[in-house]
């Protein structure tokens, strides 16, 4: 299912402790590859709004912090965390 379908949908399995995206984070629904634009604050009740980038399309979307945590993304590494993980271990 699209992440902007599971973000209009209402969840109650929010993930409790969950760390939520921040700018500069690549995140998925497992359809889809999303970048984290920009988190903001809204001023009118302090919650975060997060603007993401769709990596296929380039569209834009809008959402909460909260709705995210609802549904059920998943953090990607980046390329460059992914390569560190793959460099040999020094041993003597």
């Amino acid at each position: 299912m699209k992440l902007s379908v599971h973000l209009q949908e209402s969840s109650r399995a929010a993930h409790r402790g969950a760390r939520l995206p921040c700018a500069g984070d690549y995140i998925t629904d497992g359809v889809a590859l999303f970048y984290v634009e920009s988190d903001r604050v809204r001023t009118s009740d302090g919650e975060r709004l997060l603007e993401l980038e769709d990596c296929r399309t380039l569209d834009l979307i809008v959402c909460t912090a909260r709705a995210m945590a609802r549904a059920g993304i998943r953090f990607v590494p980046s390329a460059a965390a992914y390569a560190q993980s793959l460099a040999p271990l020094d041993c003597p």
